[in-house]
């Protein structure tokens, strides 16, 4: 008996040591130790050696990063003194040089008996960006997004000329919301000392953006770029640079390396004491309030805030929204021309992450302005769950949940609206037109070499799709996205609305009267169960896709029981273990005192 009641207890405790470990997410795959491991590479550059890894394919062979201004017989084999490696059935050394080998070249790479594929990729146009952790990983700054370490950074152009070397250490740390959750991480660089980088001006603090998002990498650098082409002013977005980073020698992929928005000399050039917030769905400093039940204004500058000052922008805010809400003078409180080019911006690239990342400012005794631009990677048919989106809709004119919009209640003014229209057909038409019928492919051709490097590092993220497939895919929803435009604001065509209302966002599609809706998304894309219907909101009736559509019409869809997250089933499963356990051993021991009795 006692031996019996010692096992229940042994696997009962062991299944409770499972179950918490998988809780705590204990368990991950090992990956296997490899003679190949033992390779690298260094870069002369500057009369110093910059270390590159190997970086090891799904499939098991191997790839060489390398950067623009590369050379192949300066690139030298790092490897222990008594390795036995060939590559291309050239005997590998410590030290050697690589001009014998070539680039784009499949070579055998040979240990032994073992052998694996060996190609060497070299970007193009793109400057290089090498940062060193004072602890030699990554580690660190990965653990949490706020996590700053010391590091020495070294930028060098497309052509090998070093355009920043760090005086002592600079820092990196992670930064982003939705993005720091993907596996290839945007970062905040900030130097000990201010320097221009690649001719974007003097200042400490630096972005590197990863586009995560986007495969082709070019929203954030083409939208940034039309709006300072299209209004004139280049305060309106920031200033960035492609650039190709490494992390401690293991290539980390295509960057944006861009200014961050902030008031400053060389960024947004305005009066130190203006304010500047921005429009968020979920504030994250503590210097915030809500607009209404979904969306709150964050502060950004100044970032030590009296109280006093914090409730006179509430004060405004509320202002200008109970005034815009009704037929209040409105325009008192705002640049119109700023939200004219700021609206016309977002709804022109159909900005599906609208209701974050919206900045705004308001100077000393000045009206409260639209910008800087931020944040377009969830643009042009990229939208969060990534499962469709469709041009022919309009977005930032309307609601994006259950309250109103600044964007949406301005659209609602003849005046805003005219003024809006106008800019469309003499500004705005021409240059996305001129965008969209080369000025993109332009652009990808450029980083067309970085890119593909990019999408190999990180095939997982972007489906084994190739850059180019995604600038052709981009390029031909832009193409759609303008005809939709032109034909509702210019020619005049007459639209239904459909409305789809869901526990994400809101969402719209034009339909033409007397037309059923083609591009119509089942709940099942929205990882909703298969049998899952959009019922209409007026009658609670299911949603026939095939339906002729002649009115504006409102989706729901039926509530729909909170899903059980696997961490929770973990936690019942192990609280159920502990719980058999004790039950397990309260009934062996009724049991042995009951035999003693007897």
């Amino acid at each position: 008996m006692k031996g019996a009641t010692r096992t229940v207890r042994t696997l009962a405790l062991a299944l409770c040591v499972l179950l918490c470990c998988a809780l705590a997410g204990c368990g991950a795959p090992e990956t296997a130790s490899s003679p190949f491991s033992a390779l690298s590479f260094s870069l002369e550059i500057n009369d110093a050696r910059e270390p590159i890894s190997c970086f090891w394919q799904g499939d098991g062979s191997c790839v060489v990063f390398l950067p623009s201004c590369a050379r192949m017989d300066r690139l030298s084999v790092n490897l222990p003194k008594k390795s036995d490696a060939t590559l291309g059935g050239t005997a590998l050394t410590d030290g050697m040089t690589c001009g014998a080998f070539r680039i784009g070249t499949d070579y055998e790479l040979a240990f032994g008996n073992k052998t694996v594929s060996l190609c060497f990729m070299q970007a193009e146009n793109v400057p290089a960006l090498y940062v060193h952790t004072q602890s030699g990983d990554m580690e660190f700054v990965h653990a949490q997004k706020t996590n700053k370490e010391p590091a020495r950074l070294l930028l060098v152009t497309a052509d090998g000329e070093v355009a920043y070397e760090s005086a002592g250490m600079d820092s990196i740390r992670g930064r982003g919301n939705s993005t720091w959750s993907k596996a290839k991480k945007p970062y905040n660089l900030y130097l000990r000392q201010s320097a221009d980088l690649l001719g974007m001006g003097e200042a400490n603090d630096w972005v590197l953006l990863a586009n995560a998002f986007d495969e082709t990498n070019l929203r954030n650098r083409v939208i940034f770029d039309f709006a300072k082409r299209v209004t004139g002013d280049p305060r309106i977005a920031p200033d960035t640079a492609f650039t190709d980073v490494w992390l401690n020698g293991e290539y980390a992929g295509l960057y944006l390396l861009t200014e961050k928005v902030q008031i400053a000399e060389n960024r947004l050039d305005i009066d130190p004491d203006s304010m500047l917030f921005s429009w968020v769905k979920t504030a994250r400093n503590d210097s915030f309030f809500a607009l209404n039940s979904t969306s709150s204004v964050e502060i950004e500058s100044p970032k030590k805030i009296s109280a006093e000052r914090q409730k006179e922008l509430q004060t405004y805010l509320l202002s200008w929204q109970d005034a815009l809400s009704s037929d209040g003078e409105w325009q008192k409180y705002i640049d119109v021309e700023s939200f004219v080019h700021k609206y016309l911006i977002e709804e022109a690239f159909l900005n599906s992450d609208l209701y974050n990342s919206q900045y705004f400012y308001i100077e000393p005794n000045g009206k409260m302005t639209a910008g800087p631009c931020w944040d377009y990677d969830l643009t042009l048919g990229v939208c969060w769950r990534n499962t469709w989106s469709t041009p022919n809709c309009f977005s930032a004119q309307n609601k994006l949940d259950e309250n109103e919009t600044w964007y949406s209640e301005l659209w609602k003014k003849d005046a805003f609206r005219a003024r809006a229209l106008e800019l469309f057909r003499t500004q705005y038409l021409p240059l996305l037109t001129e965008l969209a019928d080369g000025g993109i492919e332009r652009e990808a051709q450029a980083i067309a070499a970085s890119s593909g490097m990019n999408a190999l590092r990180w095939n997982e993220l972007f489906g084994g799709r190739t850059s180019e497939q995604a600038v052709t895919e981009m390029t031909q929803f832009f193409k759609r996205r303008i005809a939709f435009l032109r034909s509702a604001w210019i020619d005049g065509t007459q639209y239904c609305t459909l409305t789809l209302r869901h526990p994400v966002k809101y969402e719209y599609i034009s339909v033409p009267p007397g037309t059923v809706c083609t591009e119509f998304p089942q709940p099942q894309g929205l990882d909703l169960p298969e049998k899952t219907v959009w019922l209409r909101a007026d009658t609670g009736e299911p949603f026939d896709p095939q339906s002729v559509i002649d009115e504006d019409v409102t989706l729901v869809l039926p509530r729909q029981p909170k899903p059980i997250s696997r961490r929770t089933i973990l936690m019942i499963g192990a609280i159920t273990a502990m719980a058999a356990m004790v039950v397990a051993t309260v009934l062996l021991d009724w049991l042995r005192r009951r035999k003693k009795r007897k």
